[in-house]
């Protein structure tokens, strides 16, 4: 799955179906797989011998199952913007609609991360409140799907001019960290 912005005609409008990028996630289920390789290697050597694999086999087989789905979940995870406003499936399942009245500020911005030495794009899609509607990082979502998303809304666009830190993003807007980072925060005070 590589990066897709596709635009399809509905009744002489466009709908933008934006998918994220395909290679973290490959890099993950690689990794993730060459850490499990040689357990499961150790457990069936160490198994076979007396017949006691098949509960290694299970948990073979549990774990396969169980990244099958993650794969198909994040496979499905896509941002449907259409005349009416737009619709999110998150790779959890979840699916959203936010009409167009419910959006009311899109902000642009580069967040530094300790953890990281080159700031990482961000989107926030807002309502009227100030309330979090959309966050799309730029990890999993390509530079061009994230403007092909900015530019298929017509909202007002905030664009921070330099990066910011995640302490200085939770004072300018409240209530958009993720529950981990505001914890993160918390426990770090330098951030």
């Amino acid at each position: 799955m590589e990066d897709a912005v596709i635009a399809a005609p509905i009744e002489g409008t466009r709908v933008h179906i934006l998918r994220p990028r395909a290679h973290p996630f490959r890099q993950s289920t690689f990794a993730f797989i060459v850490l499990l390789a040689p357990i499961f290697t150790v457990l069936y050597w160490a198994t076979v011998p007396e017949g006691t694999w098949l509960p290694v086999l299970a948990a073979q087989v549990v774990l396969a199952v169980a990244l099958g789905l993650i794969v198909c979940a994040y496979r499905l995870t896509v941002i449907r913007v259409n005349p009416d406003g737009v619709t999110t499936r998150s790779w959890y399942g979840r699916t959203q609609d936010f009409p167009r009245r419910q959006i009311d500020t899109l902000v642009r911005l580069d967040l530094n991360r300790s953890s990281s030495l080159e700031p990482r794009p961000q989107i926030f899609l807002l309502d009227g409140n100030g309330e979090l509607l959309i966050r799309m990082h730029g990890l999993f979502w390509s530079p061009e799907t994230m403007d092909a998303f900015v530019d298929s809304l017509d909202v007002p666009t905030v664009t921070l001019p330099a990066p910011v830190t995640l302490r200085e993003l939770d004072q300018a807007l409240p209530g958009v960290l993720h529950p981990f980072e505001r914890r993160l925060l918390e426990r770090r005070g330098d951030e």
